[in-house]
């Protein structure tokens, strides 16, 4: 089957589908709209009752590079792997739970990185017969404490990603909590005298082992130095890494680009949620479901990638709803599908595309409807809240978080029982 791209309207089916209440973990269901198989990986046996999640990132790795193993977390913040069979859509819990940040490499399979305190380190695991395990052995990969300022206490750290061809990392680091971060740190590989960069925001200042070192060139009218950032993180091509200012010093919708050898900081003018290229991000500020394309390089030469014709609002109906969004399969030149799931809480929907997983066709602008969220958008959880999806590496799947219209059973948050999320793939691979 081909992926429906109408712009008809489509509330959810009733009655819905049967997730099996609070244990039904590796129940298939067909979506009746959409006619694609989807898959809870998750229930309330997974981890002692707690909602299960995705990530608020969209491309944080949580795939392996072959679709084999995915990280899924709780909401207390501790992460446990599945090992997911593509043939048959199930999954299996492995042993052990990983704490830190993590994200899986690009190029091998069997290997995760994970981020704790300054230290990255190099997980592995290993297959006997079918089923897979971590070895135990965490290989040193960099330490970033050399590049931070004497006695610096790690008490936040942003999201970590490593680049398409695993050489580069980034992560952000601060003192405080989310939105006092200070100073940006880049490890690379295949540098002899050294792999570290970093950018101390509150001096405006770069320093390192290689490329350009001195004071930071920002081009920006909403951003000055100095200033706290919101996240920071590595895009899939090693030479770019976003910065994303804090709310209250600069403008968290107006992120920055950083060619991290160079000293250049550039304000990519793009608004809302973004889904970060190889080449360009996708910002979907301009609302209606549109996104606007900004290549790092050059952030003048726009453009909207879907068709006017191609969105509800000309349609007459009205979008509503946030919308997060990322890349799973790279493209060096973006020839690629970036995946979105919306939320709103608008009932019945107004337009197409509202609580969905769909898929945008970076080049032709073409949109692919996957399936219902099938998600009420009520959990005090942020990400169980905005159904959040992780494409796979391979683009063949995309995991996200629903509580299904509150019919998973529930847990407990802050003293008060709340439905349940658990963590969905929907089939993707006719695209």
């Amino acid at each position: 089957m081909t992926l429906r791209t109408d712009l008809k309207i489509t509330q959810l089916p009733s009655p819905l589908p049967n997730w099996g209440a609070l244990t039904g973990k590796n129940t298939i269901q067909t979506d009746p709209d959409f006619g694609t198989k989807i898959v809870r990986l998750t229930d309330g046996m997974t981890c002692l009752g707690s909602s299960m999640q995705t990530a608020d990132q969209p491309e944080c790795g949580l795939w392996n590079a072959n679709d084999t193993l995915l990280l899924v977390r709780n909401t207390g913040g501790s992460s446990v792997v599945i090992q997911f069979n593509p043939a048959t859509l199930q999954g299996k819990q492995l042993t052990g739970k990983f704490d830190g940040n993590l994200c899986f490499s690009r190029t091998d399979p069997a290997v995760l990185y994970r981020l704790i305190g300054t230290k990255i380190a190099k997980l592995t695991f290993k297959t006997v017969g079918s089923v897979m395990s971590y070895t135990g052995t965490a290989t040193p990969v960099c330490d970033f404490a050399g590049s931070l300022p004497a006695g610096f206490k790690v008490k936040w750290t942003s999201s970590f990603m490593v680049s398409a061809d695993d050489t580069t990392f980034v992560a952000g680091f601060s003192e405080g909590q989310q939105n006092s971060g200070s100073n940006i740190c880049v490890f690379q590989t295949g540098h002899a005298g050294g792999g570290y960069r970093m950018l101390d925001i509150t001096k405006g200042q770069i320093t390192g082992d290689w490329g350009i070192t001195g004071a930071c060139n920002m081009v920006s009218p909403h951003t000055t130095f100095p200033f706290v950032i919101h996240e920071a993180m590595q895009t899939a091509n090693p030479q770019y890494a976003i910065v994303s200012p804090s709310p209250a010093h600069g403008a968290e919708g107006y992120p920055l680009v950083w060619d991290t050898a160079t000293l250049n900081l550039t304000d990519m003018l793009g608004g809302g949620h973004a889904a970060k290229g190889y080449l360009h991000a996708y910002f979907g500020g301009p609302g209606g479901g549109q996104y606007l394309e900004v290549p790092y390089a050059n952030i003048a030469a726009t453009r909207m990638i879907v068709p006017r014709t191609g969105l509800p609002g000309q349609n007459g109906q009205k979008y509503c709803g946030d919308q997060h969004t990322g890349f799973g399969k790279f493209d060096p030149l973006d020839n690629a599908t970036f995946w979105d799931t919306s939320q709103s809480q608008v009932t019945p929907f107004t337009s197409a595309w509202m609580n969905e997983v769909r898929g945008y066709n970076a080049q032709t602008g073409v949109v692919s409807r996957a399936c219902h969220t099938f998600n009420s958008g009520n959990s005090p959880s942020f990400i169980v809240q905005n159904a959040i999806g992780v494409p796979s590496q391979t683009g063949s799947f995309v995991a996200f978080t629903s509580d299904a219209m509150g019919s998973l059973g529930m847990t407990v948050v802050k003293g008060k029982a709340v439905p349940r999320g658990d963590v969905f793939v929907v089939d993707v691979r006719n695209l």
